[in-house]
């Protein structure tokens, strides 16, 4: 995304905050508080949700034949509707479905296992319905970590810095009254989060990766995102002997290399919207990209406080099944008034864990000295 002496001082300075960071957690383990943002907006959830002193309880009563809908169908992501009893306090006619993508269709082949990561949408069914405060939650079954705290603790890494990220804890699960599971609770990146991090100020918000088998809540069309893909195409080839635009890379853009000013050209990015934009956003979000790529006063283009706070953990946590790999995807990109930022989801295959699942490492020597300017 950036380039020469830009790229440079940021993995210095990552590098560095990793390593602080490091300290302080093995001098203070149990250091959880989150770095208050001066422009975000305290939510009560903060503390009834996410207070890692003891893990919540999470109670799911809902009529058993949707429930064996969701389990004998949960590659079709369908929302049912439910009954969610959080520590004690229910909530009516909440949204549930089953959530990821690898991690959803290995559990769906398994022979002998169901434990689907989940997603609870508070207002899905109910307007303006919220879990004290908050809008959306999401269970992770801990896929592809053995430890069961792989994810847990660099979403505490983010927490402990101070950047923009999910809030956290465990979750004792039990569905219909039958014990399910310890699953990791996870802020979902929507409009809580938003208001938590940022208050008032609104902003363009993105998943990049459409249209490489990530999951998407998005109110776009398949058929949207096929006639964006087919724009590109037509783009690629009007422009494929120019000198003065970045070939096409088939990626969509959501690996946020500057392509060309065509927002039909980062068809990766569009489609996955987690709020209403326009193309006047999309074109804030290839200016700056254009901007970053040139050198051109990118203080002004990206939130290099946050972003170099996401890298070092980032880096720190060798996460490549996220934007640092070859699927560009696994991320959040928040856009307001011209000015990048991003925003840490999905990291159970960290440390490793994606090279490991993927076969493309044999030793743990060899993720630990991996290179964090590879990918």
């Amino acid at each position: 995304m950036i380039s020469s002496k830009y790229i440079d001082k940021i993995i210095f300075f990552s590098m560095l905050t990793a390593i602080v960071l490091s300290l302080l957690m093995l001098s203070n383990p149990t250091r959880n508080a989150r770095v208050s943002q001066d422009t975000g907006t305290f939510q009560e959830y903060e503390k009834k949700l996410f207070d890692t002193s003891k893990p919540i309880t999470i109670d799911i009563i809902m009529d058993p034949d949707q429930w064996t809908s969701i389990l004998k169908n949960a590659s079709e992501k369908k929302w049912e509707s439910c009954d969610v009893i959080v520590n004690g306090t229910r909530f009516y006619n909440v949204g549930i479905r089953a959530k990821g993508d690898s991690s959803l269709s290995s559990i769906a082949m398994a022979p002998n296992s169901n434990r689907y990561s989940f997603k609870l949408e508070f207002d899905k069914f109910v307007d303006g319905q919220k879990c004290f405060g908050l809008d959306k939650l999401c269970l992770n079954n801990n896929y592809g970590d053995a430890t069961n705290m792989k994810e847990a603790f660099v979403y505490d890494m983010f927490r402990y810095l101070g950047a923009d990220a999910s809030l956290y804890n465990y979750a004792r699960i039990t569905i219909n009254g039958n014990f399910w599971g310890l699953y990791l609770a996870l802020e979902e990146v929507e409009d809580s989060f938003l208001s938590r991090n940022y208050g008032s100020q609104k902003g363009a918000l993105y998943k990049p990766g459409a249209g490489k088998g990530q999951e998407s809540d998005s109110e776009w069309a398949i058929e949207d995102m096929q006639k964006l893909m087919t724009e590109a195409d037509a783009v690629n080839t009007d422009t494929a002997n120019s000198d003065d635009i970045n070939e096409y890379d088939g990626e969509g853009g959501a690996d946020l290399k500057y392509l060309d000013d065509d927002p039909a050209s980062y068809w990766g990015i569009w489609p996955n919207q987690k709020n209403k934009t326009d193309e006047t956003d999309h074109r804030g979000v290839i200016e700056a990209l254009k901007n970053i790529s040139e050198k051109n006063n990118i203080e002004k283009y990206m939130d290099i406080d946050n972003i170099v706070r996401y890298m070092a953990v980032h880096n720190f946590s060798v996460n490549n099944d996220s934007l640092s790999g070859d699927g560009a995807h696994n991320y959040y990109l928040y856009e307001t008034e011209g000015r990048l930022n991003l925003i840490p989801w999905d990291y159970n295959l960290c440390f490793g864990g994606y090279e490991m699942e993927q076969g493309t490492v044999e030793t743990a020597k060899a993720m630990i000295n991996f290179p964090i300017d590879d990918s």
